[in-house]
C-alpha cells in the first residue's frame, strides 16, 4: 500500500520537475514541446507522463493550446 503511495508521489515530483525545466528552458511555449513528446514517444507510459507534463504547463502558464474534444475529455480525467 505505501509503496504505491510513494511511487505516485515520485511520479508527481518528476512531472513537476519536467514541467519546471521545460518552462525555464523554452518559456511559456513549453506546452508545445511537452505535447510533441506526448504524441511522439513510443512507450505508452512515457506518453502518459508527457501528457501530464503538458497539462501542468498549461495550468502554470495559462497558455491554452488548441484543445479538441478528445484532449478536453482526457484533461477532465486528470482532475
Amino acid at each position: 500500500m505505501f509503496g504505491w503511495w510513494r511511487r505516485r508521489r515520485e511520479a508527481k515530483e518528476r512531472i513537476e520537475r519536467d514541467a519546471d525545466s521545460l518552462i525555464a528552458d523554452v518559456g511559456a511555449d513549453a506546452w508545445k514541446t511537452a505535447r510533441w513528446w506526448a504524441l511522439n514517444v513510443t512507450i505508452a507510459a512515457e506518453g502518459e507522463h508527457w501528457n501530464r507534463v503538458y497539462y501542468l504547463i498549461r495550468k502554470k502558464t495559462g497558455r491554452q493550446g488548441r484543445a479538441d474534444t478528445a484532449t478536453r475529455m482526457a484533461e477532465d480525467a486528470f482532475r
